[in-house]
């Protein structure tokens, strides 16, 4: 008797263009004849079958391929591709099963299909059904596996996914109100634990809760308020390669830059402790400016101290304004050099601090 080894039960989904769930699943499987020998490089003959509710069960889609085993008699085909016998796949309710594949074979090429096997479809084909909308009571929702959203690229470039309206675990009637609701009796709410050297590069602001290894505390920022050191928007022409340096006008963290450009630029920022380049260099990352008013969010936040004098420098060009009515705390300068003027810029202080919460 010839025999078919299946190897994978079309447990592969293949990835589509547009990140939503294909309609195929890959099926692998190893052929070999009465005598246990390979059948290799030659045509099958293969009636795929998908059953439900059992082996024997009702049979929801047959399809026939033709595929050629390879020189170690491995056959692969993607089911759903096929000449179809009966049945549609695509519209296959994958929440309706467990689900069985049927694999009939003629190892000849032929349909005189001496080889049959079956076996049920595990967990994997299931992300199918993720394309799937299911009604509800007030409107419809979906069923998503995050863990394929988050590794096959789906919506979340960066491992991120945003603008969700209400986050519901362990309900499925989150209460009137709530953006965040967690439902067990069996599980707590593990908060980040990090270090307070990891703690202070976060860009923080007023809310976030943290769990601070370094001293076993919960810690929570609480933004006091914000000072805003700034020369009024009144420029009127580019300068190259532009800085500017100002002085704080309280003690806490700068998190936001504002500057005005006269077109689209990418380039870089420093900042230094000091009038001037010349200081300590405390931060540099890349910007990319549109045209107009462009707020530049610091990749981590930087201690400054009030009355303390601070520089940052462009690579880009840059609004400025002249002498007349100009900012106080600074000056301005053309590829480090000081110029006589302001630029048009914010800078944006906030007193908050971490504090205990127990």
């Amino acid at each position: 008797m010839r025999k078919l080894y299946t190897i994978l039960a079309a447990l592969l989904i293949t990835v589509s263009t547009f990140a939503q769930a294909p309609e195929k699943m890959s099926y692998q499987a190893v052929v070999r004849d009465s005598g246990d020998n390979l059948v290799v490089s030659q045509p099958i003959g293969m009636q795929i079958s998908i059953l439900q509710s059992t082996a024997t069960g009702t049979t929801v889609y047959v399809e026939t391929q033709t595929p050629t085993t390879n020189a170690n008699g491995l056959v692969t085909l993607e089911i759903g591709t096929g000449s179809v016998v009966s049945g549609d796949f695509t519209i296959i309710d994958w929440s309706t099963g467990p689900y069985f594949i049927k694999t009939e074979t003629d190892p000849t090429g032929g349909v005189n299909y001496t080889i049959t096997g079956t076996s049920q479809l595990l967990s994997v084909p299931y992300a199918l059904h993720s394309k799937m909308a299911e009604s509800i009571v007030g409107g419809i929702t979906e069923n998503q596996d995050l863990n394929n959203v988050l590794t096959q690229g789906n919506d979340a470039a960066g491992n991120n996914v945003l603008n969700l309206g209400i986050l519901a675990i362990g309900t499925a009637n989150p209460r009137a109100g709530a953006a965040l609701e967690i439902n067990s009796t069996t599980g707590s709410v593990l908060l980040p634990r990090i270090t307070t050297s990891q703690r202070n590069v976060i860009p923080a602001t007023g809310g976030m809760i943290i769990y601070n290894s370094t001293t076993s505390t919960v810690q929570a920022y609480s933004e006091e308020g914000e000072s805003i050191d700034q020369q009024h928007f009144t420029g009127f022409a580019n300068l190259a390669a532009a800085g500017q340096s100002f002085t704080a006008g309280i003690t806490g963290q700068l998190s936001k830059i504002e500057v005005n450009s006269l077109s689209i630029q990418s380039g870089t920022i420093n900042i230094y402790a000091g009038e001037g380049t010349g200081g300590t260099l405390l931060l540099t990352q890349a910007i990319n400016l549109e045209v107009g008013f462009n707020t530049i969010t610091l990749s981590s936040s930087i201690p400054v101290t009030n009355g303390q004098v601070y520089t940052f420098s462009t690579n880009v060009d840059l609004k400025y304004s002249s002498n007349s009515g100009s900012y106080p705390g600074g000056i301005a300068y053309s590829n480090g050099v000081a110029f006589l003027g302001d630029l048009d810029f914010k800078t944006h202080v906030s007193n908050g601090s971490w504090i205990d919460l127990h």
